[in-house]
């Protein structure tokens, strides 16, 4: 049986580390990027292993934005959730369009995150 791979693209080290025990708790193995940039090159390495993507919507370098849509570009069915507690929910209109599967606000909570991840993979 395959493991479940996830990618979390955060530039914050704890968010990453929080998200990453969260993720390993539900059975995930993990990569993790410090910024969009990363997380595409990592998501284009990676591809066959990685099932969704948390990617995080404000980080230096590449933020989450364009990082959504080079990974969409890559792979139009890659499944993302948005994870931001700064992002209004009208900023995410255009990104739902295009396949954004759902969104997380920070802090993280266990439940929301398993939610979340569920209906990604349920509903794709």
């Amino acid at each position: 049986m395959k493991e479940r791979g996830g990618l979390v693209i955060d530039d914050e080290t704890l968010v990453r580390a929080t998200a990453r025990m969260m993720l390993e708790n539900i059975g995930y193995e993990v990569l993790e990027a410090e910024n969009g940039q990363k997380g595409v090159e990592i998501y284009r390495e990676n591809i066959c292993k990685i099932d969704l993507v948390l990617l995080d919507m404000l980080m230096p370098v590449m933020g989450g934005t364009q990082c959504f849509y080079q990974l969409k570009e890559i792979n139009p069915q890659v499944r993302v959730i948005i994870s931001s507690g700064f992002t209004r929910d009208a900023d995410l209109t255009a990104l739902k369009h295009a396949g954004l599967c759902d969104v997380v606000r920070k802090p993280y909570d266990l439940h929301e995150m398993s939610r979340a991840i569920g209906n990604s993979l349920n509903n794709y």
